[in-house]
């Protein structure tokens, strides 16, 4: 085993894996491999879609069949040519609206109050304007994750890199598509990657509470301090963040109950339904993954199907339990297997999560690149990198361990940021709602099986080492 402060990691090296490790660099260029054939694939096949069956391609892309939303008013007023940039053109109705839980002309608003007070900031302009200016505001927030890839690399590389890992993805595409407001997590989930490479713990804790405050699910993301004991911090996170959004529904007019329960309905008719149906289009749950399968093999209508519509929570519930073994073993599996798997939590473990929360693919691919600068022939790495960026982090941001676990994890990253035009399931790819799922569920599988593996192997160390 490797020692790199008081942190014990696997490596690739070491009894689960006899292989020679490769270099971090190497694995960057895998990675950077398997993508370019991904989008061969999906050159090819759009190609052949479009020309030959006339499948509108970039209408599955685009997700257009989710347009125009619902119940926004003055719908003609808003239309970018043939497509509504739907997720925004909502928050920008909710964030105009004096009250947009209790408002019965707007549609259900099932987003928390901090959230709305963003986007009241946008409603204060005219629409086009301020649509701009978020989409504007967007990219740089989607490729924050390649700050340090642009300062550790020669330019062409580093171009390269953010076209390829960052620009040319499904995650920067939805987002900016739809204009939702996942695109302000990545700089937060960036920077709780970072925050933990270095035992800032303060700042993972911020950056945690205050993406909870945008969308809540991220509050998850707590179990990364938990190994680390930052008791303290996690409570403050959790009680700030609970009491800030609690807090903020007393800024919007009329009674704070009446707000409060008008939009605790909205989240829940969200997360339900009557139907296995209403969980299967764009759903990038692991109940929609379930639910996908059924439908695949024409089992919607069985009784595991209706069951499982019933009880849309289970699959997310065993998914967590499946996750947090993997994250709290700090002694044992790299950070960034651990930051995979939690930040991967949030899309997986609620029963609707629609493809724009894929963003944090985005941050594992950019403390991939980032990580692999130090194995980089001196060539490509900047001046700047090899004089003033040598990484002497407590835990170095490293594509380290098993290769079996690496290679789970890069398949699973590329198949998260692969663009998917496969089918036109309202417009969005049914498919990539079952493979993608499952990859990020074959890598938390083989992050538990190694990490059985290891205890094990020390438990017969420790017996050797006492006679037993």
């Amino acid at each position: 085993m490797s020692t790199s402060g008081k942190i014990v990691a696997l490596e690739p090296n070491d009894t689960l894996d006899p292989k020679p490790p490769r270099d971090q660099f190497t694995w960057l260029i895998w990675l950077l491999a398997i993508y370019v054939v991904g989008l061969v694939i999906v050159a090819f096949f759009a190609f052949a879609a479009n020309s030959y069956f006339g499948v509108n391609v970039t209408q599955v892309l685009s997700a257009n069949g989710f347009d125009p939303p619902e119940k926004v008013l003055n719908l003609q007023l808003y239309a970018v040519g043939h497509h509504y940039f739907g997720d925004f053109l909502l928050d920008y109705q909710w964030g105009g609206a004096g009250n947009p839980w209790t408002n019965p002309a707007l549609a259900p608003d099932n987003y928390p109050s901090v959230t709305n007070l963003v986007f009241k900031f946008f409603a204060l302009f005219p629409y086009r304007v301020a649509l701009w200016t978020f989409l504007t505001l967007s990219v740089p927030a989607l490729l924050s994750p390649f700050l340090l890839v642009v300062r550790r690399y020669r330019p062409a590389l580093a171009v390269l890199l953010v076209c390829l890992l960052g620009l040319l993805t499904y995650p920067v595409l939805v987002n900016l598509d739809r204009g939702n407001v996942e695109t302000i997590m990545v700089p937060l989930y960036a920077g709780v990657a970072f925050a933990m490479a270095y035992h800032r713990w303060a700042w993972a804790a911020a950056c945690i509470a205050l993406a909870a405050m945008l969308k809540g699910y991220p509050v998850l993301l707590l179990l990364l301090l938990v190994p680390y004991r930052q008791w303290r911090l996690c409570a403050v996170a959790l009680v700030g963040s609970a009491g800030a959004s609690l807090a903020a529904f007393a800024l919007f007019p009329g009674s704070w109950t009446r707000t409060f329960d008008a939009f605790h309905t909205a989240v829940s008719v969200f997360g339900s339904a009557a139907h296995p149906t209403q969980f299967i289009t764009g759903n990038y749950s692991l109940t929609g993954c379930l639910m996908n399968i059924a439908q695949l093999f024409g089992r919607l209508g069985g009784n595991d199907a209706l069951w499982l519509a019933g009880h849309p929570v289970v699959p997310g519930i065993v998914y967590l339990a499946a996750v947090t073994p993997v994250v709290l073993a700090r002694h044992i599996l790299p950070l960034w297997v651990r930051l995979l798997a939690a930040l991967s939590a949030p899309q997986l473990v609620v029963p609707v999560s629609f493809g724009y929360t894929t963003v944090y693919a985005l941050v594992i691919a950019g403390v991939f690149a980032a990580g692999a600068a130090a194995d980089a022939p001196a060539s490509l790495r900047s001046k700047r990198y090899a004089l003033a960026f040598e990484d002497h982090a407590p835990e170095p941001l490293r594509i380290v361990g098993p290769t079996a676990l690496i290679w789970a994890g890069l398949i699973a990253v590329v198949l998260t940021l692969l663009p998917a035009p496969w089918s036109a399931n309202g417009g969005m790819s049914s498919l990539a709602t079952i493979y993608e799922p499952l990859s990020l569920v074959a890598f938390v599988g083989v992050a538990n099986v190694c990490l059985v593996r290891s205890l094990r192997l020390r438990r017969a160390d420790k017996l050797l080492a006492t006679g037993g």
